[in-house]
């Protein structure tokens, strides 16, 4: 069984009552399932679900039953990777020679639960460099993805009413996934809802603002044998400790108006 697993990815909410038997990673709105492929039927038209029940008999942990399904499914059903207008091409038989669409399909070689390329993190690194950088992740159906770059041409809210609008028009309730948008970040290595996304980048730079409007002054930090020396260090009590190793006294040795911050204990 272990050679002809498959991923499959379904939406979490219609299929709450099947995710209570089966072994399932949830991402976000979506959960992973997996599948074995029947003998002769590699083309996965022909497959059945793994349940708790069989993966207890089988003394398989559901953390090694994803990683051996990745593995299984990079020999079986590879990822693909190709830009839309190489696919309109292919369809019309050559017929159409356009130039490069922003648009790129991702799916698994026989295009059968194609969507579950989002779980291969190696080949969503590999398509961030293909695409020069971070991208949103459109879920045409169960079968594909679309790959946008995150390059400032597209906003979010924008993707999401194209989902939508495909998704009510164009895909059948057996082969919908989701409305919603994803995206990948390429430095961080993490496949989420954009608009997930949206809001780790906006806490980030809010904390990364409170940070920089934290007051700072210049003192001249003078440490046991070493050379004296100018540095900035916030103007909070513990920012002064910090910088002593200890509770703080400021003592006036000199005529002129300067202050010596000096660790207590060692002062005295």
């Amino acid at each position: 069984m272990k050679n002809n697993l498959v991923m499959q990815v379904v939406p979490v909410e219609l299929n709450k009552e099947m995710l209570e038997d089966i072994p399932h990673k949830t991402v976000e709105d979506i959960a992973v399932v997996y599948r074995v492929e029947l003998p002769g039927r590699a083309d996965g038209s022909a497959s059945t679900l793994v349940t708790n029940k069989l993966l207890e008999e089988y003394g398989v942990t559901p953390e090694q039953l994803h990683t051996d399904a990745v593995a299984a499914q990079l020999v079986s059903h590879p990822p693909v990777l190709k830009n839309m207008s190489e696919m309109m091409a292919e369809m019309s038989g050559g017929m159409f020679d356009m130039p490069e669409s922003p648009m790129w399909v991702a799916t698994v070689e026989g295009g059968e639960n194609g969507a579950s390329v989002t779980q291969l993190p190696d080949f969503l690194q590999q398509a961030a460099e293909r695409l020069g950088g971070d991208f949103f992740v459109l879920p045409s159906s169960v079968h594909e993805v679309l790959f946008i770059r995150d390059d400032g041409s597209f906003e979010r809210d924008q993707l999401e009413s194209m989902v939508r609008g495909v998704n009510a028009t164009e895909v059948s309730a057996a082969d919908f996934l989701s409305d919603s948008v994803y995206h990948y970040d390429s430095d961080d290595h993490i496949f989420e809802k954009a608009v997930t996304f949206e809001s780790r980048i906006a806490e980030g730079m809010a904390l990364y603002s409170a940070e920089s409007a934290k007051d700072t002054m210049t003192v001249l930090l003078v440490e046991p044998n070493q050379h004296p020396r100018p540095v900035e260090i916030g103007t909070e009590l513990e920012d002064l400790q910090g910088a002593v190793g200890g509770y703080i006294e400021v003592v006036y040795p000199f005529d002129e108006p300067v202050g010596l911050v000096m660790n207590e204990e060692l002062y005295h």
